[in-house]
């Protein structure tokens, strides 16, 4: 990061009235290619006090692009509006609240010059609607007949869309789940079992340039969360840096849970509504709601036998030697004696995993009963044996939700970093002093 004093900023602008179209959006377009004659202009027609005034006006650059006064100032009025609605204990500096805004401006400027560069594909209008959907039902309200601020989520929706898109993408190339990780993960989460499983869903406020005033940001909604429609809401107005499906809210195991989470719970730390203490990372703050889940639901799970047989040497003797009572214990030695092809055992498999026919069988079988044979394919035959069948507490082990679950997992650790790379790398200059602002602090 680089600091650079008010005076060795850009410097030029017009007075014109507020309510008007800011100039220095169209001056900011121009900064780098042809900047000097921009400026030199602007110096001919608005004279030396003008350019003083907008070299105090200029809050930050990121990458030759402005973020002036007028930017942070109607960003922190639109915020302020939506954090009151949602929370109306809500109390906040007011340059803490302008620090956060310019936060959000540097992360949304990082974000769509990388996209920019890296030619992410477009969103679908659709896809732009469903996703404004889901934020008005948190939010509890209605469409808005505000025209600015409608073109405004809809442009923060096509954003986080866009985003979320390229982070899956290369979260997918670089790391893709595959059918091995998800069982993987499934003979991981057996240990938990016994486990309680937890609600989690998460805020995030980055760290950009404001520094210590996000961390009070987060305490002063920290204060001001009561209850589960709170946090929702509030999730609705902020952004987050990571693909988040739905603004969904993950279910986890009491050890799966983030370290901090798990350390405010056994320390009994959790405020009204489930609402975790604000937890700092290197990214920036965190807010968590965590909620013990009371799941009554059960499924049935079945564990069973496949072997495979060559046609042409299979006979009725080896079908019948599967039938053994003993054959489950250990049906790898059992079947050493049987000339067959393959044998695949599968254990606890939920059956939302099983393809309707194998479903169908299963759930009419005697235990240790054999079906078959069934032709397969390449003159193989196939016989299934059905070794044991229980109704059991819903685990969310299904193979759809563990390739969901860590695929969402990679993403978000990979906008995590990608964020905070761009950061590191971007080119950010903003104004020396404590205030984001040279207006006089009220």
């Amino acid at each position: 990061m680089k600091t650079a004093k008010a005076s060795t900023l850009p410097s030029a602008s017009c007075s014109l009235d507020p309510t008007s179209a800011h100039p220095l959006k169209r001056i900011g377009k121009g900064i780098g290619k042809g900047t000097g004659v921009l400026l030199a202009l602007c110096l001919l027609l608005c004279g030396q006090n003008d350019t003083k005034a907008l070299a105090a006006e200029i809050v930050a650059q990121i990458d030759g692009e402005i973020v002036t006064e007028h930017d942070v100032a109607k960003r922190s009025v639109l915020l302020q509006k939506r954090l009151v609605k949602a929370l109306p204990s809500l109390r906040q500096g007011k340059e803490d609240r302008k620090a956060f805004a310019l936060d959000l401006l540097l992360l949304r400027a990082l974000q769509q010059r990388h996209l920019l560069e890296e030619r992410a594909l477009p969103v679908a209008d659709s896809a732009v609607k469903e996703r404004l959907s889901l934020v008005r039902g948190a939010l509890k309200a209605g469409k808005t007949k505000d025209k600015a601020e409608r073109r405004f989520r809809e442009e923060l929706a096509r954003l986080e869309l866009t985003w979320e898109g390229y982070v899956g993408r290369v979260a997918e190339f670089n790391s893709p789940v595959t059918p091995e990780d998800a069982l993987a993960e499934r003979a991981r989460l057996r240990t938990n079992a016994a486990e309680p499983r937890y609600s989690l869903e998460e805020v995030f406020l980055p760290r950009l340039e404001a520094g210590e005033r996000t961390r009070r940001t987060a305490d002063a909604l920290y204060r001001s969360l009561k209850g589960g429609r709170s946090f929702a809401r509030l999730k609705a107005i902020l952004p987050a840096p990571y693909a988040h499906e739905g603004l969904a809210t993950q279910l986890l195991y009491k050890s799966d849970l983030p370290p901090a989470v798990l350390d405010a719970l056994e320390r009994r730390r959790i405020g009204p509504g489930g609402i975790v203490p604000p937890v700092t990372s290197p990214y920036g703050v965190h807010l968590y709601r965590v909620v013990r889940q009371r799941n009554n639901k059960t499924e049935t799970r079945y564990s069973f036998v496949q072997t495979f047989f060559l046609q042409s040497r299979f006979e009725a003797s080896q079908a019948a030697a599967l039938a053994d009572p003993e054959f489950c214990k250990a049906p790898q030695d059992a079947s050493l004696s049987l000339a067959y092809y393959d044998l695949q055992t599968f254990d606890d498999v939920p059956e939302v995993d099983l393809n309707p026919d194998l479903k169908q069988s299963l759930s009419t079988m005697s235990l240790g009963e054999t079906i078959g044979p069934f032709a397969y394919a390449q003159g193989l035959l196939i016989l299934v044996t059905l070794c044991d069948r229980q109704k059991a507490a819903e685990r969310g082990d299904s193979f759809a939700e563990l390739t969901s679950g860590l695929r969402l997992k990679r993403a978000r650790a990979l906008s995590l970093r990608l964020v905070e790379s761009l950061r590191t790398q971007a080119n950010i200059e903003k104004q020396a002093g404590e205030t984001l602002s040279s207006l006089p602090v009220k």
